[in-house]
């Protein structure tokens, strides 16, 4: 389930009228196979949102690509506290047996937010679900709290 060893790498550019653009390169090994994958997000401020979006090329060792899009937005109401909603839809390739590959499609919704206590303490909460073919669905929920040194 979890990687034996990841590498991530993010380059972020901010560029004018309140665009930006990040591209990331990911290196995840498996006891079954390695996983490289790249993605790309395009986003723009407008007043108090941005809107982003973000696509995902994964390769599995030996096998075939799969690509997943996500589509966010967040709401920034001030400088304390932000909501936000999350789409993402794709596909996602497994490994299941010796020379066994499953193609499924994924879809997701999460809902997230933060809210700034003090300059040093804020807390972030998630709340969605996670789709996968036939097979499953999984409900989430989280929350941390986050304090600066």
């Amino acid at each position: 389930f979890l990687p034996e060893r990841e590498l991530s790498v993010d380059a972020t550019r901010a560029w004018a009228h309140g665009w930006g653009t990040v591209f990331g390169v990911r290196e995840r090994d498996y006891a079954t196979g390695d996983v490289t994958g790249y993605s790309f997000t395009g986003e723009k401020y407008v007043s108090d949102y941005r809107i982003a979006y973000r696509l995902d090329h994964s390769r599995q060792a030996g096998a075939d690509a799969a690509l997943t899009h996500a589509l966010a937005l967040t709401w920034y109401p001030n400088d304390q506290r932000s909501l936000g909603v999350t789409l993402g839809a794709g596909e996602e390739i497994e490994i299941i047996g010796l020379d066994q590959l499953l193609r499924t499609s994924v879809a997701n919704v999460t809902f997230s937010g933060n809210e700034k206590l003090s300059a040093r303490l804020s807390l972030s909460w998630w709340l969605g679900t996670h789709e996968q073919g036939d097979f499953y669905r999984r409900d989430y929920a989280g929350l941390s709290v986050r304090i600066g040194l």
